[in-house]
């Protein structure tokens, strides 16, 4: 049987391929197995991986053929054929020599047609010269890269060193192009429109995908080669570049990683921090959320804000379609999913009537937060943003005389303590930086005046009269929205509160002997059964920003009283202490936790 024979081919650089580089070396691998007498099993190919940082052993072909050694799929005897050894590694030399040995070991030959080498076992060990060979085949290998590497950092600190007077790159975003003299980016006016149209139907509600799809839709002078894309439009909508910022990168270890703070004015601004900033912060409340589904349609206005009033999780809006069973509902997710809590529906639309129709009624001081507490509040915070502010100048001085000690010191072990002290200081002042965002965030939601609230609510009320009219996409994204601005939570209680189970009623039983007599204590059992989660007693409690609230009920009575004394009047109703234990309260008293 002929012994198998595998040749391997890399590039650094796919650029290489557009030569006959490519074409030489299969045919010189191919003469040599005729020649030998081998059967040419497989051509290995590594194009674009660097055997300097080890891309090609963790990535590429080389990489798998390797475990394919290990776990001995590859017969010994078998040849591997390569132009020279700098093709199977650029890395350290004791690394490089640990892959070579681990081959010639594993009782696979290697051969090197640039200098007509040959390696295996027998052949170092009767001439062991010839691994001494290898070694400064491979040590020149690494340090050629090595150099390389130098000269090319070298060469992009210079490029940034003069940012101001030619730019890193020519490459751009797609709404810039560099001008002739590669001093500056010139924006591309009808591409710069278009992208501020994404972030203004973001700003107004519109999802990424509906976004997509009417840009598609309308075409237009810019549209990328595959028509818009959801993944597109949500990376231009996160983009700092849209404010003028570019972030260099390098390569580490074959993965391309930012190098340095990003650099401010180096492109053109084409949207403003506003319009930018509030983009960010829907794209940071919306989260995972969707926003209209598939359809586009925006069936549910209160979805992440509704929530159930037993479990506090989300209710989930369920469509069964058309039909006597069906219809729109809102269930407890956990529900749903069959991992507890109560699987009773409340139908939508009588959610969302009664809830839009209380918002009709209300006044913007039922929804403003406190005045004194919230200017407590804003003291508060600007004090700890003073603090924050006076730690990163103090921060920002260490900064600066840890780098100039740096740039005195020729030392390489004080280099490298100090870089390592630098990297700490900055960890602590991207902190800080984060701290006080958060405040100033806190801050900008404290500081909402009356005239704002107002104006929210009216554009609000306006939206709700409008779906009277049109039921469109459009206003019902823009309703929502708005109604995030004032809701905290919507509260739903599908069967009233407290949730009657006949656990609950043994406990009141037991709870409330003392407190009435033998046939009340029997009349109110009797009541208590009836509204053993019985969807009749739903009720629904809605949470502004400010932390108040309001009850709202499809039914007249939907808390359960007992009238206990004829003569004075007075009415009580069974309602949960802090532990959940029945207690009695008065009618006038009684609230909805």
């Amino acid at each position: 049987m002929q012994p198998k024979c595998f040749s391997y081919v890399r590039f650094s650089n796919p650029e290489q391929l557009k030569g006959d580089s490519l074409h030489r070396q299969i045919q010189a691998s191919e003469d040599y197995a005729k020649a030998h007498n081998l059967i040419l099993d497989k051509e290995l190919q590594d194009h674009g991986l660097s055997a300097f940082t080890g891309a090609h052993r963790t990535k590429g072909a080389l990489g798998r053929f390797l475990k394919m050694i290990e776990k001995g799929r590859i017969p010994k005897g078998s040849t591997l054929i390569v132009e020279s050894l700098d093709r199977l590694s650029r890395e350290q030399v004791m690394d490089a020599l640990n892959q070579f040995s681990s081959i010639i070991r594993a009782g696979v030959r290697v051969v090197t047609l640039a200098d007509g080498m040959e390696y295996d076992k027998d052949a170092i060990n009767a001439n062991p010269g010839q691994l001494v060979m290898s070694l400064m085949v491979m040590t020149r290998a690494h340090e050629e890269s090595a150099l390389k590497s130098k000269r090319l950092k070298a060469t992009w600190e210079e490029k940034r060193a003069n940012i101001g007077k030619k730019k890193l790159t020519g490459r751009a975003p797609a709404w810039l192009k560099l001008s002739n003299d590669k001093t500056e980016f010139e924006v591309v006016p009808e591409r710069a429109k278009v992208l501020r149209q994404i972030f203004e139907m973001k700003v107004n509600g519109l999802s990424s995908e509906i976004i997509a799809r009417r840009l598609n839709e309308k075409g237009g002078s810019w549209t990328p080669k595959n028509g818009w894309r959801k993944s597109y439009i949500e990376k231009i909508l996160r983009t700092r570049a849209v404010l003028g910022e570019f972030q260099p990168h390098t390569m580490i270890k074959g993965k391309r990683q930012p190098v340095g703070q990003p650099i401010g004015g180096y492109f053109p601004q084409v949207v403003s921090d506003d319009l930018f900033y509030r983009v960010q912060k829907k794209l940071e409340v919306n989260g995972k959320h969707f926003h209209g589904g598939r359809t586009g349609k925006v069936s549910n206005l209160f979805p992440y804000i509704a929530k159930c009033g037993y479990c506090g999780g989300p209710m989930a809006f369920v469509n069964k379609g058309n039909g006597p069973k069906g219809g729109q509902y809102l269930v407890c997710d956990k529900a749903r999913r069959g991992l507890g809590c109560v699987n009773v529906s409340v139908r939508y639309p009588e959610v969302e009537k009664l809830i839009l129709e209380n918002a009709k009624r209300l006044n913007p001081e039922d929804i403003l937060p406190d005045r004194n507490k919230r200017k407590s509040e804003i003291e508060q915070l600007q004090e700890q943003i003073e603090a924050t502010d006076g730690e990163l100048s103090h921060v920002n001085s260490g900064i600066a005389n840890i780098t100039d000690t740096i740039s005195f010191t020729k030392d390489r072990r004080v280099r490298q303590q100090l870089e390592e002290k630098l990297r700490h200081i900055f960890d602590e002042k991207e902190a800080l930086e984060l701290r006080k965002r958060e405040l100033d965030v806190k801050m900008q939601s404290l500081s909402v005046k009356q005239e704002d609230i107002e104006t929210r609510l009216k554009s609000a009320k306006e939206l709700i009269e409008k779906i009277t009219e049109e039921n469109s996409v459009d206003v019902r994204v823009r309703l929502r929205d708005r109604l995030r601005d004032i809701f905290d939570k919507v509260v739903i209680y599908p069967v009233g509160t407290p949730r009657i189970t006949k656990g609950f009623i043994k406990t009141a039983m037991k709870e409330l002997k003392g407190m009435l007599s033998f046939n009340e204590l029997e009349r109110f059992k009797r009541e208590l059964n009836k509204r053993i989660d019985n969807r009749h007693y739903r009720l629904y409690s809605v949470f502004y920003k400010n932390r108040s609230h309001q009850v709202i009920s499809p039914v007249s009575e939907p808390h359960l009283k007992l009238d206990l004394d004829a003569e004075t009047g007075k009415s009580f109703a069974v309602s949960v202490d802090d532990s959940g234990k029945p207690k009695m309260v008065e009618i006038t008293k009684y609230m909805v936790d």
